[in-house]
Order: structure tokens, then sequence, then C-alpha cells
């Protein structure tokens, strides 16, 4: 059962709590004030988890962590567009294809 900050009197709750969907559903901005305060939630249905609810800066901060530790790289150049990329050759059009496939 989830226990909340309010209720319990602290000014910070521990991350890594668990809420139904049910109980979460009724007390949205409940669980959103939570967060906000550096709670993560992770959300169940039926016992199973579904979703993790996480502030956006500890998320910002994750993928910062990741191009730290050197397992992300951001990207040196822009991405191109489709129209720019070379063409396949190709011997006949695409119904051509289908009929080789299909033999």
């Amino acid at each position: 059962m989830y226990t909340s900050s309010i209720m319990m009197g602290t000014p910070k709750m521990a991350p890594g709590l668990t809420v139904g969907v049910r109980e979460f559903r009724a007390n949205v901005r409940r669980y959103l004030d939570d967060v906000t305060n550096g709670a993560s939630i992770v959300i169940t249905d039926r016992g199973k988890p579904v979703a993790r609810l996480v502030g956006v800066d500890e998320l910002t901060s994750g993928v910062q962590r990741l191009i730290d530790d050197g397992r992300l790289r951001m990207p040196t150049r822009s991405p191109t567009s489709p129209d720019s990329w070379p063409r396949v050759p190709s011997r006949g059009g695409v119904a051509d294809l289908v009929t080789d496939q299909r033999r």
C-alpha cells in the first residue's frame, strides 16, 4: 500500500514507491505533488508494473548520466532527409517482385 509523505509528515518521499492504477487515478494530484518533491512512482495494473512516473529533472539527469558514462552519444551531424538517400537499382517494378515472391 502506498504511504504519502503528507500523511507521514516527512518533507520528501523515498523513491521507488508502487501504487495501483485505481488508487493513482483517484489521487492524481497528490501523486504529482509527490513526484515534484522527488519521488519515483511505479504504477501497476492488477499487480503488474505498467508505468513509472518520474520528475522531468530526474529524466534529464538520467540522459546526462548516460552521456557521462560513455553509453550514449549525441548526434554530431544533422539528420538527412530520405529524399537525399541513394536509390537502389532494381530490375522491373513492384508487381514483378511480388510475382517472383509468389512462385
